[in-house]
């Protein structure tokens, strides 16, 4: 399949310079999240620049900087906003929101903002006071204190992810968050099967999965070259349930019935990739039948969690455990759609969301027409290497001063 990169330039820059379609008013909310979206998309693309000028980038910051909340954190749109007459009991109607915050801070790197502006000392006291006793992260601080609005490990990832952003120029100024609470949290979300749940006693789930490892990666608790035994035992289930989570994805009319059939009789019907990619290490397909005992079916359904499992193999440094041909046939022949962009399921129409992802998913495996990505922040590593020049870290954060993903 190719990679049809000029309609994904287009469907992107609809998105960030037109109306989006009616579906999209009851998420009038969560602009901050479409707009990293967008911007980092085009930047995926190599094509922010060239399609945007200096002063519509620094509009689209100051519009960031609108969202900013003056306790703390960045609310997701500006029409919560109350203005400075606001008192203290009407503050619970103007939150500022973890999720908000975290794309609001990944959009700034994208375009290349110094951060100046950003309440950095306030931002994390404020991260710090959405910490549960047992470890986890709520969404936003509501009447009388009190954490609101879900716990579990996205939140998790959310709040690792501003800590990271923003300990590296504030430091001794902010108190810091619980860090083995947090991380004691990831290790009770992991599954008897290997996987990461979005909660203790929760089902495994790629999304969480990807959130946990991320956790770690941010808080420096994975496997270094200089140290292979942080978090050892965990992490190699981590690892087996991501590789048996890849499977073969059949549409209804495909002529691959396996029930009542050998194994040794549907060799001749696995066709043979046709794009070869540099340090890919296919899995053959019926190896990873007889592994995974999915001899007798194969599922007919399968969601575009191909990224998430292809992120989380690179930040624990284990890319060739994946088969890299099978997921860029399955985004670019599955769910890449005409107009540009992607859906979430075959013959589904394109999403903010999932087009970003099968982006992201794109970039992780090398397509060539993509820049390379950070798997951990899930931007450009352009865009991180960029702000980690223009940044400092202090002696007491080291365990927080680079990403080595590379």
């Amino acid at each position: 399949p190719t990679f049809h990169k000029a309609k994904h330039i287009k469907y992107w820059l609809r998105c960030l310079k037109t109306l989006l379609p009616t579906a999209y008013t009851s998420n009038d909310s969560q602009r901050m999240t479409f707009a990293f979206f967008t911007l980092s998309a085009l930047d995926l693309l190599d094509a922010l620049y060239d399609h945007t000028t200096a002063d519509e980038r620094q509009g689209y910051a100051d519009w960031i900087y609108r969202c900013q909340h003056p306790g703390g954190g960045f609310r997701g749109f500006t029409g919560a906003k109350g203005g400075n007459d606001v008192d203290q009991e009407g503050n619970c109607w103007d939150p500022a929101n973890l999720a908000a915050t975290f794309f609001a801070l990944a959009a700034l790197i994208v375009l290349g903002d110094g951060m100046d502006s950003v309440r950095a000392r306030e931002c994390l006291e404020w991260v710090r006071r959405l910490q549960r006793s047992d470890g986890s992260f709520g969404e936003a601080i509501g009447k009388g204190g009190v954490i609101e609005g879900g716990g579990d490990i996205r939140y998790c990832y959310l709040a690792a992810g501003v800590r990271w952003v923003l300990r590296r120029a504030e430091m001794e100024r902010a108190g810091d968050i619980d860090v083995e609470g947090l991380v004691g949290y990831v290790g009770r979300s992991v599954t008897y099967e290997g996987g990461i749940a979005q909660a203790p006693f929760h089902e495994a789930h790629a999304g969480c999965t990807y959130c946990g490892v991320g956790v770690l990666k941010l808080l420096g608790r994975l496997p270094t070259p200089g140290d292979e035994t942080k978090n050892e035992g965990l992490l190699q289930n981590v690892l087996r349930w991501l590789v048996y989570r890849q499977t073969l994805y059949l549409l209804e009319d495909d002529d691959f019935t396996m029930v009542g059939e050998d194994l040794s009789d549907l060799a001749a019907k696995v066709p043979e990739p046709p794009f070869q990619m540099q340090a890919a290490y296919p899995v053959p397909a019926l190896d990873a039948w007889k592994e995974s005992e999915m001899s007798s079916k194969v599922s007919t359904e399968a969601q575009q969690c191909a990224g998430f499992n292809g992120r989380c193999n690179k930040m624990l440094r284990k890319p060739h455990l994946q088969d890299f041909n099978a997921i860029r046939n399955y985004l670019l022949g599955k769910t890449q759609h005409v107009i540009g962009g992607f859906g979430k399921m075959c013959g589904d129409p394109p999403d903010i969301l999932h087009s970003y992802l099968g982006l992201a998913a794109l970039a992780t495996i090398h397509e060539p027409e993509l820049r390379s990505t950070d798997p951990t922040l899930c931007i450009s590593m352009r865009a991180r290497e960029d702000f980690e020049q223009r940044t400092t870290v202090p002696t007491a954060t080291k365990e927080v001063s680079h990403l080595d993903d590379r």
